[in-house]
């Protein structure tokens, strides 16, 4: 796919008080009723192809904000994603004619989610590791994905020097915590970093990087804490096994990672 984006919307369906937007042939945005207060916004696939991964833009007035959602942020599966008919899903993506819910507002915030504050997206990333828009911004969401590689990866390691019977769940539970810290750290340095050097990929690139080791590193932590009160060393010890053999599993299948290290080698920064 790989195309660029030309940031128009074009209303394609008035539905019994839903709205549709489309940005691309291949998936398009609706606006569905919660109740008489709230409105969700939830992005359509139209594709032959799942949808694994998303970078959303909200440009209003001088406010920026921005989303972005990855089926391999998580080791499980999201019921955010469903199927066509509504449905929870267990698949990497919602498929043909599914959704992926991405956020609801208060209908009196109506203005800032609509007209010039309209949603668009920068990539969509497919299962079949084809993407539509900007190259760079699909280039750091496989950048994160490398992170949470690298995190799951340096976390296999320290697992497997202890184990169940004998595990020091505190200690690990001080490790995964000191992880954390580290990383938001780093997430921050090369935030202010990229801010200041407009233009310096490899910077957004190294933000990008922190923040799945992140995501992976908070993960451990909160498993860990959530166990130490109350529970066994081995439970909580194989519960943070699990949650990362579980991880690992779901990397190696997804057929996308594949095609993207192609494109873009693996990301380690400086």
């Amino acid at each position: 796919m790989h195309s660029s984006l030309f940031n128009c919307f074009i209303p394609v369906a008035f539905l019994t008080g839903s709205m549709a937007i489309a940005q691309s042939s291949n998936y398009h945005l609706e606006y569905r009723p919660v109740d008489e207060q709230s409105t969700r916004i939830v992005l359509v696939n139209d594709s032959s192809q799942t949808i694994e991964a998303f970078r959303m833009v909200q440009q209003c007035s001088l406010i920026r904000n921005s989303l972005k959602q990855d089926v391999l942020q998580t080791p499980v599966f999201s019921s955010a994603i469903r199927d066509a008919e509504g449905g929870t899903v267990q698949s990497l993506g919602p498929e043909h004619g599914g959704t992926w819910d991405i956020t609801v507002f208060q209908n009196s915030e109506k203005s800032q989610n609509t007209g010039e504050c309209t949603p668009h997206f920068d990539v969509v990333l497919f299962g079949d590791g084809t993407y539509e828009g900007d190259e760079l911004s699909a280039h750091a969401m496989k950048v994160q994905r490398d992170g949470v590689v690298a995190g799951i990866t340096e976390w296999q390691e320290i697992l497997s020097e202890q184990n169940a019977d004998g595990a020091d769940v505190y200690g690990l539970a001080n490790i995964s915590s000191q992880r954390e810290d580290d990383d938001r750290q780093k997430v921050h340095e090369t935030f202010i970093r990229a801010s200041s050097h407009h233009g310096d990929e490899s910077v957004r690139l190294a933000n990008e990087f922190w923040s799945g080791k992140m995501i992976v590193d908070s993960s451990i932590a909160a498993r860990f804490h959530a166990n130490s009160n109350g529970l066994i060393s081995g439970q909580s010890f194989q519960r943070a096994k699990d949650l990362i053999e579980g991880w690992k599993a779901k990397v190696d299948a997804d057929t996308a990672m594949k095609k993207l290290n192609e494109l873009f080698p693996p990301f380690l920064p400086d």
